[in-house]
């Protein structure tokens, strides 16, 4: 697995470019602070959550939690599911 750890940490414009170069196989996985998760999903493109999904309104990742996975499969539109990483195990 290769990381990429040369980008700011308040560079979110830096993390959507990276995640939209990537050619590889596979997923992109942004592990960030989250205070700066909706910055980055805003600059990769993703306008809001799809229909029906949980978390659907304003694009914000919440502040309180450390625990949510946003899925945005391409064209890294919108956000598909909302998972959280203590039901995942």
């Amino acid at each position: 697995m290769k990381f990429n750890t040369k980008i700011d940490r308040d560079d979110a414009i830096g993390v959507a470019r990276a995640a939209k170069e990537y050619s590889g196989t596979g997923n992109v996985l942004i592990c960030w602070e989250h205070h700066n998760l909706s910055k980055i999903a805003k600059a990769i493109g993703i306008n809001g959550f799809a229909e029906g999904i949980d978390g659907s309104g304003k694009l914000q990742y919440p502040g309180s939690r450390f625990d949510i996975i946003w899925v945005a499969p391409s064209p890294y539109d919108e956000i598909t599911q909302v998972l959280s990483e203590d039901t995942l195990g």
